[in-house]
């Protein structure tokens, strides 16, 4: 695993969004083979926890600020399980998102929380229509 993290980024990012008063959440991501998608053996659970520890640590690092939200890197059905699921909360996560379509609500896992996509081509109709849950049905295409 390599990771390449360029520190000016995270001193625009920090300063941007200081400025701006809201908060940032960044993590790594690439595309590579993820060993914390889908970890099963005690060897790939192993590996899992090392890639995540350290990639928070270099992160919080550079942050200067604590991170205990994750993004699990593929994110769909079959690439994250109950250990990772496990892994994180033992690590003081307090959530975790998929990237499956769809609404949450009260009674959503917090470990496996859905997204909705909003890109630039979106409409305001488009977003307005996604917000309300109406694109949900694209998790079953």
């Amino acid at each position: 695993m390599q990771i390449y993290i360029e520190k000016a980024y995270f001193e625009e990012i920090s300063i941007i969004t200081a400025s701006a008063g809201f908060d940032y959440y960044i993590g790594k991501d690439d595309d590579e083979d993820d060993d914390a998608d889908d970890a099963d053996s005690d060897d790939d659970l192993d590996s899992a926890e090392k890639e995540i520890c350290e990639s928070r640590k270099i992160i919080e690092d550079k942050l200067r600020e604590p991170v205990d939200l994750f993004a699990y890197p593929l994110g769909q059905t079959g690439t994250f399980n109950p250990a990772i699921i496990d892994l994180l909360k033992k690590h003081g996560f307090k959530l975790s998102c998929s990237t499956l379509w769809g609404s949450d609500n009260m009674n959503t896992d917090l470990f496996a929380l859905n997204r909705t996509r909003i890109d630039a081509l979106d409409t305001f109709d488009d977003f307005r229509e996604k917000v309300n849950g109406n694109w949900d049905f694209i998790r079953w295409i």
